[in-house]
C-alpha cells in the first residue's frame, strides 16, 4: 500500500491562505476523482477472504474553510473485524479526514467504520465534524459468523467530486499599468509579479598599456507569487508593470570607465505584492564591471532574480545567472587585457526553465572584434558584447518586453573608439488567476 495525502489547516498565515484557496478551488466538492487509477473502487480481496480492497484512486474533501487530498497508488487492503454477535451488521469503508492531530501531522486515510449488529442493520452513522469528515466510498453488509467477503456483500456508496469550472475563473494580465476589477464570482486571487530587469553597463574606453573590462550585465527582475483572499482586496487594485531599465551609453571620452545601466523597474498589485527590478550593471574599468544583482525585496510566497555577469578585460565576460522560474541575467561584456588580447562577452542566462540550470544559455556572446552581443528572447537575458582593440567594443544584448531580463554588458575598447553600449533589460508583467 502507498498512501499519500495533503492537509492544509489554520496554524500559520501561509497555511492557512493556501488552505482556503484549495478550499475555493475544490468549490466545496467533496468525493471521488473521476478518471483517475481505478477511483477507489472497493472490491472484493483476491482470493476472497475476511477484508475488502480499495483500489487505487485519489479523493478530495473540501469544506468551507478545508481541504484535503488522498491519493491510493497500489491497492490497499482492509480487514474486516469478525462477527459472532448472532446478528449481520453493516460496515462502512471511508476516506477520513483528520484536522485534529498538530500542525503539518493531518492525515487521511481509507478505513473501515464498524457498524451495529442487529436483525436488520443499517449502516454506522459517520463523523462529520469540524475537526474529523467521514466521506463514504462503499458499504459492507457483514454475516454473522461469515469467512469471506464477497462483491456481493458490498455496496458502492462513492460521489465524485466536481472541480470548479473554468468559466468561473477570471484572468487578467497586464503587460502594461493598469487597474485590476474584482471580477464578481470567487473566493481567492493567485497573484503572480514580475518586476523589469535592470539594463546592462557599457565597457571602458582606454589606453592600449591598460585593461579595459567589458560592462557589467544587468540582473533579471524579482518574481513573486502570493495568494490572497477576495475580501482582503478593493474593489479595484491599482497595477504597476515596471519598465526595463536602460542599457549604459557607449563611452566616448578616452581613459574612461563605461556608464552603468539603470535599474529595472517595480512591478505592483496594490500594496499586497511589491516585486523589486533588477540591478544595473556597473561600468566598465581597469579590471572589470560588476553585474547587477537582485535589489533588497519585501519577499511573499516565492522569490527569484538573477544576477547579470561581470564584464572582464583579462578573461571573456562572465555568463548571465540563469533561473528555473524567473528571467535571466544579462551576460557580461568582454574586454581587452594590458597586452592587448581581446575576450568574448558572457551569454545571457536562461530564463523560465521550470528547473535549474547553469548560466548562460540565453542571448549569444558577442565575438572578439566588437560582436555584439545577441538579443534576450521570452526570459532570456541579452548576451555581452565583446571587446575591441583596434575598434568599437561590441553592444550588449537588449531584452525581450515583458519577460524581465537583464541586458547585456557593452564590450570595451581602445581610446578613439567608442566602447560597447550596455543592453537595455526587458519589462516586467502582472497576473492575476480568480478562482
Amino acid at each position: 500500500m502507498a498512501e499519500t495525502s495533503i492537509a492544509l489547516e489554520s496554524q500559520q498565515t501561509t497555511s492557512e491562505t493556501m488552505r482556503r484557496f484549495m478550499a475555493a478551488v475544490a468549490g466545496g466538492s467533496r468525493g471521488v476523482l473521476q478518471d483517475y487509477e481505478q477511483t477507489l473502487e472497493v472490491v472484493e480481496s483476491s482470493p476472497a477472504a475476511a477484508s475488502v480492497v480499495v483500489q487505487t484512486g485519489a479523493a478530495m474533501i473540501g469544506l468551507d474553510k478545508e481541504f484535503g487530498f488522498y491519493a491510493n497508488s497500489t491497492d490497499n487492503t482492509l480487514t474486516i473485524a469478525s462477527n459472532s454477535s448472532g446478528n449481520p451488521r453493516i460496515d462502512t469503508v471511508v476516506v477520513e479526514l483528520d484536522l485534529s492531530q498538530p500542525a503539518g501531522s493531518d492525515t487521511l486515510v481509507a478505513k473501515i467504520v464498524q457498524g451495529t449488529p442487529a436483525a436488520s442493520p443499517t449502516a454506522p452513522t459517520l463523523t462529520q465534524s469540524a475537526s474529523t469528515y467521514q466521506f463514504p466510498i462503499a458499504d459492507v453488509a457483514v454475516a454473522d459468523g461469515f469467512s469471506t467477503i464477497v462483491d456481493a456483500n458490498i455496496t458502492d456508496r462513492r460521489t465524485f467530486a466536481a472541480m470548479v469550472s473554468p468559466s468561473n475563473v477570471d484572468i487578467q494580465e497586464f503587460t502594461s499599468s493598469g487597474t485590476w476589477s474584482k471580477p464578481s464570482n470567487g473566493t481567492a486571487a493567485v497573484v503572480l509579479v514580475r518586476a523589469g530587469g535592470g539594463g546592462g553597463a557599457s565597457g571602458r574606453r582606454g589606453a592600449g598599456v591598460s585593461g579595459r573590462s567589458g560592462g557589467g550585465g544587468g540582473g533579471g527582475g524579482q518574481v513573486l507569487g502570493s495568494i490572497i483572499l477576495l475580501s482582503e482586496l478593493g474593489a479595484t487594485e491599482t497595477v504597476t508593470v515596471g519598465a526595463g531599465g536602460s542599457g549604459g551609453a557607449a563611452q566616448t571620452s578616452d581613459n574612461t570607465d563605461g556608464n552603468v545601466g539603470s535599474n529595472g523597474g517595480n512591478s505592483s498589485f496594490g500594496s499586497h505584492v511589491v516585486a523589486v527590478g533588477g540591478g544595473r550593471g556597473t561600468g566598465g574599468g581597469l579590471g572589470s564591471g560588476a553585474g547587477g544583482s537582485q535589489l533588497s525585496s519585501n519577499g511573499f510566497l516565492s522569490t527569484h532574480a538573477a544576477a547579470g555577469g561581470f564584464g572582464q578585460s583579462g578573461t571573456g565576460g562572465g555568463s548571465g545567472s540563469s533561473l528555473a522560474f524567473g528571467p535571466g541575467g544579462g551576460g557580461g561584456g568582454g574586454g581587452v587585457s594590458s597586452g592587448n588580447v581581446e575576450q568574448i562577452g558572457g551569454e545571457g542566462g536562461r530564463g523560465d526553465l521550470g528547473a535549474s540550470a547553469a548560466a548562460g544559455g540565453g542571448g549569444s556572446f558577442g565575438t572578439t572584434g566588437g560582436g555584439n552581443g545577441g538579443a534576450g528572447t521570452g526570459a532570456d537575458g541579452g548576451g555581452g558584447g565583446g571587446g575591441n582593440h583596434t575598434g568599437a567594443g561590441g553592444t550588449g544584448g537588449a531584452t525581450a518586453a515583458n519577460g524581465g531580463a537583464g541586458g547585456g554588458g557593452g564590450g570595451g575598447c581602445l581610446n578613439g573608439n567608442n566602447s560597447g553600449a550596455g543592453g537595455d533589460g526587458g519589462s516586467g508583467f502582472v497576473r492575476v488567476i480568480t478562482i
